[in-house]
């Protein structure tokens, strides 16, 4: 059986997946680490910026410190092949296998619009790739 899925029936399907992630991942609890290629770590404080042109990579975490998502930028990788793919967004697995399981790859748009605009520090980063 092929179903036919319109335009307006794939904007609600974003909005429902977008609607699941932001109650999924409380956006008020996450604190960046932002790093350089000399493993300098620098903890951002709200209302500061530390992304500059030697971030290598930034991890986000919860107030508790556990993980939830990595993005590497392309400075962080010695290969051509994983630069192409940067900046790559690494989730921890539980959330990964959550949202696949649920949605298959049709959550990464949702998902970068949501990181995008729910944090100013990475506004500005074109993610290319979501694994």
């Amino acid at each position: 059986m092929k179903i036919i899925i319109t335009e307006n029936q794939s904007e609600k399907i974003y909005t429902k997946i977008y609607e699941f992630i932001d109650n999924l991942m409380p956006s008020e609890d996450v604190v960046f680490e932002f790093m350089t290629d000399d493993e300098l770590d620098y903890e951002i404080e709200w209302g500061e910026d530390y992304l500059t042109d030697l971030t290598s990579h930034i991890t986000a975490y919860t107030d508790d410190y556990d993980s939830i998502f990595r993005i590497y930028l392309p400075r962080y990788w010695n290969n051509e092949t994983d630069k192409q793919k940067s900046p790559l967004v690494v989730f921890e697995y539980n959330i990964s296998d959550q949202l696949n399981g649920l949605f298959s790859d049709k959550w990464h748009k949702p998902m970068i619009d949501w990181l995008k605009s729910n944090f100013y520090q990475i506004e500005n980063i074109n993610i290319k790739t979501i694994e």
